[in-house]
């Protein structure tokens, strides 16, 4: 499989509830953008869930796949953290879309 181009996320689907059981896990809702982002051998690449490019905006993410190798998938949220009192983290949208 050639991993050039774009490769969409897996997106969540709606419930009527929330799974129970092994196997399962939760996590918060954070404001980001959904995103795959994978390590080839012309160099990282990222793409929202719509195929919109952004690896050259990305240069942490870049970096941190240049660790990785080639072929490694990551599909996830792409969202900016800002640490707030205590251990507590604040999401800031604003500053992952540039504006």
């Amino acid at each position: 499989m050639l991993l050039d181009g774009p490769i969409f996320p897996t997106l969540a689907t709606p419930s009527r509830g929330i799974p129970d059981g092994p196997g399962w896990v939760l996590e918060p809702k954070r404001d980001g953008w959904r995103a795959i982002a994978h390590a080839t051998a012309n160099g990282p690449r990222a793409y929202t869930r719509h195929g919109t490019s952004h690896h050259r905006r990305l240069p942490a993410l870049n970096a941190a796949l240049a660790e990785r190798p080639s072929r490694t998938v990551l599909d996830g949220d792409l969202v900016c953290l800002q640490p707030i009192a205590g251990a507590r983290l604040r999401c800031r949208f604003d500053r992952l879309s540039g504006s």
